[in-house]
């Protein structure tokens, strides 16, 4: 009898198990699979091609030089989020509803974006002495002066151009574009002997500039045929845009914050050396990041195409998220050290605690990123602003604290308390949301 039981209950296991499996490759089939997907393998190939750009580079440039490299590329990544507007999630939002607008509100968007990054770019520079003395060496360089504001545009645009690709549900120009990054690996050996630093900056510059050609000038055609980059700014069109793109815009300044911010918070209290450390460090985990990051805008692209089906399409996102996600942390936990000592020996023993807190953090980002990709298909604006801004605040403020207690270590652990903190939130949220009200109106509230 008991044998019997035991049988039963196999079987049951067992049955669950192959209905499980053959819903999860029924999904696949599905435009939410599929372009996430898509944006997966380019977080992987651009993953890959940074950890061998990285590898590269810590092999041809000293400790000092990537550090100093580490502090400017984030930089740069942060000033071109500020010259974007939020037309990066406008554009998904809006493009597929904006009929014979589309071209016009796609080179609205390039131009402003790009105009805007060459001045916030200038303005970051002349005031270096203010926020960073020890990058006072891009000012006194024609050549790195002159690179550095063009790159700030090229970064902008590039990430607008993305979006479009996403916004009309073929990721896969994303992921052909990002190819190109290969580039950069070539650029680095070449430049290694003469340039320095500068040499680690413009490898990675240069292969962002040859993607956004190809992609403009290639793929933009492809998908919409007679598109040209003309510089162009319909008013009317972009203030369509502005209040939900506004918010973003805050959302986006505070969510790449620590990113750009705590390589130049620890180039001002320890060796440039500390930073190489670091980002090599956080650039492994951002391949951890970046699994919820782009599951989540396959859901928001599909959400805006399907919002009567978003509870549908959040709960095989989150599937796909932690199916993914939770046997890479294991990995990275158990043998991460491993990894980094495809960076030399003294990254792996300086990053690895490090790597570990950033893993176990991307649980908690895991789910604050499908969240507030629910929110902005609802267009509810006030939580997308409000978690960046704590997240931001609480990173910066406690790594501050830790780091001069602590060291690099610090760092990390005030990433994984603020995390943890938004997601204890967001839970209580939810929960007392479902006590008030049925589960439908779950994903319809702030």
């Amino acid at each position: 009898m008991l044998s019997s039981s035991r049988a039963k209950k196999a079987k049951g296991l067992k049955g669950g198990f192959t209905r499980f499996g053959g819903q999860f490759l029924r999904d696949l089939r599905t435009p939410l699979y599929k372009n996430a997907i898509f944006l997966l393998a380019n977080t992987a190939v651009i993953g890959g091609l940074g950890i061998i750009f990285w590898m590269v580079v810590t092999r041809y440039y000293t400790p000092y030089e990537v550090g100093l490299a580490a502090a400017i590329i984030p930089m740069i990544t942060f000033l071109a989020m500020l010259s974007r507007f939020g037309f990066d999630m406008g554009l998904v939002r809006f493009l597929p509803s904006s009929g014979k607008n589309s071209r016009a509100m796609i080179n609205s968007c390039l131009t402003l974006s790009g105009a805007a990054a060459i001045l916030i770019s200038i303005i970051f520079v002349v005031g270096l002495q203010f926020w960073s003395p020890s990058l006072l060496f891009i000012r006194e360089n024609g050549l790195f002066l002159a690179s550095f504001v063009t790159f700030t545009a090229v970064v902008a645009m590039f990430s607008l151009v993305n979006q479009v690709f996403v916004a009309r549900r073929s990721t896969r120009f994303v992921l052909v574009g990002s190819l190109v990054g290969t580039s950069r690996i070539a650029f680095a050996i070449l430049f290694a002997t003469y340039l320095g630093t500068f040499g680690i900056f413009a490898s990675w510059s240069l292969s962002v500039l040859l993607a956004l050609l190809v992609g403009m000038l290639i793929f933009m055609p492809i998908l919409d045929p007679g598109y040209r980059p003309i510089p162009t700014v319909r008013k009317n069109i972009v203030n369509d845009m502005i209040h939900f793109s506004a918010g973003n815009y805050v959302a986006g300044i505070f969510s790449t914050m620590p990113a750009a911010l705590l390589p130049l918070l620890i180039l001002h209290t320890l060796p440039a050396e500390s930073v190489a450390y670091y980002y090599i460090a956080f650039t492994i985990a951002g391949l951890l990041f970046s699994i919820a990051g782009q599951v989540s805008m396959s859901l928001f692209a599909e959400g805006v195409h399907f919002e009567r089906k978003l509870r549908e399409i959040v709960r095989k996102a989150v599937k796909l998220i932690f199916l993914l996600l939770i046997p890479a942390v294991v990995l990275i936990i158990l043998f991460g050290d491993y990894l980094l000592l495809l960076f030399g020996t003294q990254y792996s023993m300086e990053g690895f605690n490090l790597l570990r807190v950033f893993a176990i953090s991307s649980i908690f980002l895991a789910f604050n990123t499908t969240f507030i990709a629910t929110r902005r298909v609802l267009k509810r604006i006030r939580p997308i602003v409000i978690i960046p801004v704590f997240n931001a605040l609480v990173v910066v403020g406690l790594g501050c604290v830790l780091l001069n207690w602590m060291g690099l270590i610090g760092i990390a652990i005030a990433w994984v308390v603020s995390q943890g903190l938004v997601s204890a939130a967001i839970g209580v949220h939810i929960a007392r949301t479902i006590r008030r009200e049925p589960p439908r109106a779950l994903l319809k509230r702030h």
